[in-house]
């Protein structure tokens, strides 16, 4: 049995060879038809999805041991904390970030 993982699209292109069969198989973003729109555009951006990672990463050290609950409280936190010193800096900046309500079922 096999995990099914799609993979950030620039890493698939970048990182995965044509002849790697296993990749190709189980890690093609473009397997997933919800990833993209009717004109075959991302729907979101993997390049923020892997620097966001990267950022994660960096915690790794610190929540390898945590238990799933504080797991989750600690990166909601931290999360959070870094997303009001984006924000922060974008608007200091003369940017004018602005939240996308969620969409109602």
């Amino acid at each position: 049995m096999y995990c099914i993982l799609p993979v950030d699209v620039f890493h698939f292109k970048s990182k995965h060879k044509e002849s790697d069969e296993f990749c190709q198989k189980h890690c093609n973003p473009a397997m997933w038809p919800e990833l993209s729109d009717d004109k075959g555009n991302w729907v979101f951006n993997s390049s923020a999805a892997e620097q966001a990672n990267v950022w994660m990463g960096g915690y790794l050290a610190i929540a390898r041991e945590m238990l799933a609950y504080r797991f989750d409280f600690f990166f909601d936190e931290m999360i959070k904390r870094r997303n009001e010193r984006v924000v922060a800096k974008l608007r200091a900046t003369g940017k004018a970030p602005y939240r996308i309500p969620p969409a109602s079922p």
